[in-house]
């Protein structure tokens, strides 16, 4: 059984104690500031999109902000802001 199985079976309220815990590990400002040092505006990235299990999109770093970076994907050129977390930076 995978973890996507096992959290499938969960109970509802033990989901919700997870999705909090993560929620504000995600939100930590170290781990933001951790991506963002490596970010610079014009730089290649990948990045998790509405898919979170499908491959990574691929697109471009138009802006950074306090704790989220607005990226343009490479294929429709539509503008994402994305938390700092869903950002995996090309090379790395």
């Amino acid at each position: 059984m995978d973890i996507l199985d096992s959290l499938r079976q969960a109970p509802s309220a033990e989901l919700y104690r997870l999705y909090l815990a993560i929620g504000q590990m995600l939100d930590d400002p170290r781990r933001i500031l951790e991506v963002r040092q490596r970010l610079h505006l014009g730089m290649a990235v990948s990045y998790i999109g509405d898919n979170p299990l499908g491959p990574p999109s691929q697109g471009t770093v138009v802006e950074l902000r306090h704790a989220q970076a607005i990226v343009q994907d490479s294929l429709s050129r539509r503008r994402w802001a994305l938390p700092y977390a869903a950002i995996v930076p090309d090379g790395t």
